[in-house]
Formats: C-alpha cells, sequence, structure tokens
C-alpha cells in the first residue's frame, strides 16, 4: 500500500523574494521536501514583483473552474509559489484561493 497523498498550503507573511528570510527559508525547504515526497505542494506568499502577483492573480480566477488546477504538477519536488501580493490584497486573494482549492492542510507561519 502506497503511502497517503495530500494537498498542502503553507503561508507566510513575508515576501518570497526574502530568501534571507528564516521563515521563507524554512517553508522553501520543508514544501520542497513534501512535494519530493509526493504530496501537492502551494505557497502562499507576498511578493515584490508586480509581474508575479498579475499573473498568480490569473490563474487564480483561472482555477474557478477547476480549483484543483492549482495544484497541477506540484507534486514532482517543485512546490508551486502562489504570490498573493502586498498588505490590501493579500486577505482577498487568500480567502479566494483557500475558499475553493482541495487541501488537506493549510500552515500558516
Amino acid at each position: 500500500m502506497s503511502p497517503p497523498r495530500f494537498s498542502l498550503a503553507h503561508v507566510t507573511p513575508y515576501p518570497w523574494e526574502s530568501q534571507d528570510n528564516e521563515i521563507n527559508a524554512h517553508v522553501a525547504r520543508l514544501a520542497g521536501e513534501q512535494s519530493k515526497r509526493g504530496h501537492r505542494v502551494l505557497i502562499l506568499a507576498p511578493s515584490r514583483s508586480p509581474e508575479r502577483v498579475r499573473e498568480s492573480r490569473r490563474e487564480v480566477r483561472a482555477a474557478k473552474s477547476r480549483p484543483e488546477s492549482l495544484l497541477d504538477g506540484t507534486n514532482s519536488g517543485t512546490p508551486r509559489v502562489v504570490a498573493i501580493g502586498e498588505v490590501l490584497d493579500v486577505a482577498r486573494t487568500l480567502e479566494e484561493l483557500l475558499g475553493r482549492t482541495p487541501l488537506d492542510f493549510v500552515h500558516v507561519h
């Protein structure tokens, strides 16, 4: 019998570009290991990149009809990073994404 596979999200309050941040470094290592073990893993983090935020918003909107699509390909050792914007946009984007995406666990750091 194969071990269970889960859909996971890690939420960090620090911009993903802050890789020198201890929390983001921990999230990156943990999410990478979980993904390598076959779990479907998302990292939800603010971003300082307007382009990255726009692309993530497009992905979240596109997933309305098939929410699990955000998890496609996330069990290959590379989790998907979803840029959720900065302060004013975070709550709305998180609510939209977490309200629809079929996740087994959400780890808030």
